[in-house]
């Protein structure tokens, strides 16, 4: 009886045992591929998947096996791998996934609804693909049903999509992002900016940074940026404007413009940059066309506060009335922006006047290095007045602030004639330089003082007979010829 006890107790732990270890087996966890395949790392809540050669984008169990972690992720890296075809949509992660990078892929398809169950998707980066027109669809940003706005992706603010093979938009590619605040689509072939393009972006009011940098573009719409009435940034650098786009005028609320790398000519009163009253940064660098700024040409910036206007290497003269603007209340007299940085480097000036600006005092920061200054008693004020400020806001660049002219001051730091408080002559109208003249006109003199004793000398030898001729010469000196009649008589 007890042995028969003993091995019905032996039994039931036995089978308690393999019982437990089967929901134990049965409950084990799927294998988390993506952490496996690349870095997850909930310190800094980033699944690093950067170069791991992917082809394919992970499925519905990968992310399953994710989302069974405790951990939390807002950053997906996928950038320079190996994908083709964003062919998954992403399923809902417990997660708070906010950024998802792209980049340095082959990626010429994207299914609908990829973004769909992602509610706190703020940037998606699609630059340095393959996407075309044609592939580019609405549908892939179509988000859940909302009463209010048609299937929106409310949270993505950002776009990336830079070095695609872009030419245009659809009219309605941005119907479901209409809370877009940055669009990236520089380095695009598109050369035409066609309706298209300008229906879409009435879709986006709340813009507030375009890129359309190096997009072969030498035009714009007029009225491309009527409905964008929020935008504050526009980056317009390397493509082939030769004048500065009337469609800026529309631009009224820009913070920040760049024409980098334009073919924009001479700007003058009938080729200025229009009335932009909040523009407060512009960048006009290399810029090869530009020689001359003239009178009114930055005319309507009235807070503009920092100016890139360097290495425009044939850009020679800024007019003084560059950039006043009369003063509302009384237009007759001039006003001038709050210039506090300042940058004229890198280009071939050669004077500057003391009236282009007049708080030079106040500025932060003044690069005037790398220019064939002329040191004559125009730029005094320069060694005087500005030497000092860039002294003390950008004293590592102060040595290369040099004269080229006028010769005896070549390569002369002006730094140096500030400190010696050097008085800076005036130059001839003519160009004549008396400094050069002066040692002419002693080598003239002493020429003259050395030749004279030597002429008269040789006068001097000439007269004493120096060539004495014999009795011939003496005899041909008084030789007649008889006359045709006397012959005839005789």
């Amino acid at each position: 009886m007890k042995t028969a006890l003993i091995t019905f107790c032996l039994a039931l732990s036995f089978g308690l045992i393999n019982g437990q270890n089967k929901t134990t087996t049965d409950a084990a966890p799927a294998e988390n591929v993506i952490c496996k395949k690349c870095n997850c790392d909930p310190s800094t809540k980033i699944i690093e998947c950067s170069g791991k050669a992917l082809t394919k984008m992970f499925t519905v169990d990968d992310w399953a096996a994710l989302n069974a972690t405790k951990d939390d992720y807002e950053v997906l890296k996928l950038d320079n791998n190996q994908l083709e075809n964003i062919d998954v949509a992403f399923p809902p992660l417990r997660f708070p996934l906010k950024v998802i990078d792209f980049r340095h892929n082959k990626i010429k398809k994207i299914v609908k609804n990829v973004f769909t169950n992602l509610n706190y998707l703020e940037e998606v980066n699609l630059a340095f693909n393959e996407l075309t027109t044609e592939n580019f669809k609405p549908d892939i940003f179509e988000g859940k049903y909302s009463p209010d706005e048609y299937e929106p992706l409310k949270s993505l603010k950002r776009l990336r999509l830079s070095y695609n093979l872009l030419h245009n938009l659809d009219e309605e590619i941005f119907e479901h992002t209409k809370h877009l605040q940055e669009l990236y689509l520089d380095n695009n072939p598109f050369q035409i900016i066609h309706t298209n393009v300008m229906s879409a972006f009435a879709d986006i009011s709340q813009l507030q940074l375009l890129d359309m940098s190096r997009m072969e573009l030498s035009s714009l719409p007029e009225p491309i940026f009527h409905t964008l009435r929020a935008l504050k940034v526009l980056k317009l650098e390397g493509n082939l404007f030769k004048t500065i786009p009337e469609a800026l005028k529309y631009a009224i609320n820009l913070r920040e413009l760049s024409l980098d790398e334009n073919p924009i000519g001479d700007l003058n009163e009938n080729n200025a940059i229009p009335a932009m009253p909040k523009l407060e940064k512009l960048n006009m660098t290399y810029m090869g066309a530009l020689t001359v700024i003239g009178k009114g040409g930055m005319g309507g910036l009235e807070s503009l506060t920092e100016l890139k206007l360097s290495h425009n290497h044939h850009l020679s003269f800024i007019h003084p009335s560059a950039f006043t603007f009369p003063e509302k209340d009384n237009p007759e007299r001039e006003q001038w922006p709050p210039i506090k940085k300042l940058f004229l480097d890198n280009n071939n000036l050669t004077s500057l006047d003391n009236h282009m600006f007049i708080r030079w005092k106040d500025m932060k920061e003044i690069h005037l290095h790398d220019n064939p200054w002329l040191c004559d008693c125009k730029l005094q004020w320069v060694s005087f007045i500005l030497m000092p400020v860039i002294k003390e806001t950008t004293p590592h660049l102060i040595d290369h602030i040099k004269c080229s002219a006028p010769h005896p001051l070549l390569d002369k730091k002006i730094l140096d004639l500030s400190n010696e408080r050097s008085e800076l002559r005036c130059l001839d109208k003519y160009g004549a330089q008396p400094e050069r003249d002066s040692a002419l006109l002693v080598a003239l003199l002493i020429g003259v003082l050395l030749g004279m004793p030597l002429a008269y000398a040789s006068i001097m030898i000439y007269k004493r007979g120096c060539g004495r001729r014999g009795p011939a010469d003496f005899s041909r000196a008084f030789y007649k010829r008889a006359d045709l009649q006397d012959d005839v008589i005789i």
